[in-house]
């Protein structure tokens, strides 16, 4: 044991002189061949386990990362579809109305007995409100569309803000 001792003590002393001066040629021989016939250092039996805890703790986090933006785009995904549900304008619901066959009967007989010219102006009038109407819907979807353009850039500038967020969140944990 002494004994031991003593030759760890020369070896430490000899790796110290010559990590301040070099090897020469006969001293790295000597390392060598003590390399080579002696044992070589262990590492530590629980450092494998430590690095496989580390490992499997850091895809533990990289899972939760990954659940946690997949919620927060569903939240937002869901938030964005109620803001417009809420905030989108009911189209003109027309009520279909119910006529029973002797009033169109009725008005048969009535547009038979007009004069030609009544019924022309009734006919221009007609595409007339009809064509207003339609100028009207178009307006209307014009402006649904823009509204709908207005919103999407939103989301789409909120998603960006929320990346760049997330990914700084992400660098400072």
């Amino acid at each position: 044991m002494i004994h031991n001792l003593q030759d760890e003590k020369e070896k430490l002393h000899r790796k110290q002189e010559a990590s301040s001066r070099g090897f020469s040629d006969e001293e790295l021989m000597k390392m060598i061949g003590e390399v080579e016939n002696g044992e070589m250092l262990q590492a530590p039996v629980h450092l494998k386990n430590e690095v496989l805890t580390h490992i499997r703790t850091e895809k533990q986090r990289s899972r939760k990362r990954q659940v946690f933006t997949y919620r927060a785009q569903v939240l937002i995904a869901m938030a964005a579809a109620i803001f417009l549900l809420v905030l989108m304008p009911a189209g003109n619901a027309q009520i279909a109305t119910f006529r029973p066959g002797w009033m169109i009967e009725q008005e048969t007989e009535e547009s038979r007995q007009e004069p030609l010219e009544a019924k022309a102006q009734k006919r221009q009038e007609k595409i007339d409100a009809n064509w207003a109407d339609y100028q009207e819907k178009q307006e209307k979807a014009q402006s649904r569309k823009e509204w709908l353009e207005n919103i999407t850039s939103g989301i789409e500038a909120f998603q960006i803000f929320f990346k760049n967020n997330f990914e700084i969140w992400r660098l400072i944990s």
